[in-house]
Parts: C-alpha cells; structure tokens; sequence
C-alpha cells in the first residue's frame, strides 16, 4: 500500500499555484496535439486565402488595365482594318464580274510583279504580269502547269512571254477574257 500513496496525485493549493499556471495545466489536458496543428492549419489557411484574394484582385486589375489598353489600340488601327476590308471587299466584287483574280503580289521595288488567274466558261488561265515602276512597260509570263486545255484554245502568241506598253494593258485583257470565254 505503501506504494499507492506514493503515486498518488498532488493536490495543489491556490497558495502554491498562480491562475495562469492553472489556465496552461489545463490547456495541456483538455487540448490535443490534433486542436494543435488544425488551429495552427486554419491560421496559415485565412493567411492563404488572404493572400490569394489580394492577388487575384490585382490580377482583375490588371486585366481590366490591359484590356482597356488593347481597345483604345484597335480602336486607333480600325480605319486601317476597315480601308484592308474594303480592298479585299472590292476584289472579290472585280473577280466576280471579270473573272479575273490576283493570287499573289510582291513589290520588290523597282517593279510590281502579280500572279494572275482568269477565270472564263470553261477554261482558267494562270500567268504573271510583271509591271515596271516607271509605268512603261508590262511583261507577260504564261503559268500553264501542264493545262493542255489552255495551251489548245490560246493563239501561239499567249503561250510565250512578251511585253508591252503599259497603255496596251486594257486591250491585253480583252484578248485573254476573249479566249477563255470561247
């Protein structure tokens, strides 16, 4: 029995223990390791989650930013949008009542060089017209591509290169819708 009485709990006194010391052995006894890390998970969670709301309303902000940015460009580019429209508007508009398509267009600087199609009943030609810069000259390059059709039905003097002056352009072209609308 002896050994019973000296594991017994020490009782202690209000005279021996201040309250705070009270607060912590009680704290100690009634919180577990588990109130522990979760109270402490909770505390980084709001952090986080302060954190994250702080940034995604910067992130709103910027975007707002940025995207006013970008309207107030395309705004200032529009006139150079809607003259582009308009040209490619115009040609499908000519190559719907001539037949007559540019496919490609370089300006190497001293000529103008376009790829042609023409476009009749039953018969599409392809060639280059190649203009000089000064206005003077144009040249003719026939594009057949093994079309048997078109090197049949067109005059011997369309299936070689030639030049001519540029003034003649009209009438070239009268020629070539001529042919291809046999």
């Amino acid at each position: 029995m002896a050994k019973a009485k000296s594991k017994s709990r020490t009782i202690f006194t209000e005279d021996e223990v201040d309250p705070s010391s009270v607060v912590d052995l009680i704290n100690k006894y009634v919180h577990t390791n588990a109130d522990v890390i979760h109270a402490k998970y909770k505390e980084f969670a709001e952090e986080q989650m302060a954190s994250d709301h702080k940034l995604i309303q910067e992130l709103q902000e910027e975007n707002a930013r940025l995207t006013e940015e970008l309207e107030s460009r395309s705004q200032f580019s529009s006139p150079v949008k809607k003259q582009n429209e308009d040209v490619f508007y115009s040609l499908d508009i000519l190559e719907i009542m001539s037949g007559l398509k540019v496919t490609y267009f370089n300006d190497n600087g001293k000529e103008l060089v376009y790829e042609m199609k023409s476009s009749g009943k039953d018969l599409e030609i392809h060639y280059k017209l190649i203009l000089a810069k000064d206005g003077s000259e144009v040249t003719y390059i026939p594009i057949f591509d093994g079309n048997e059709e078109a090197m049949k039905l067109l005059p011997e003097y369309f299936l070689d290169s030639f030049s001519f002056d540029f003034k003649n352009l009209p009438l070239f072209y009268n020629k070539v819708n001529k042919y291809i609308n046999k």
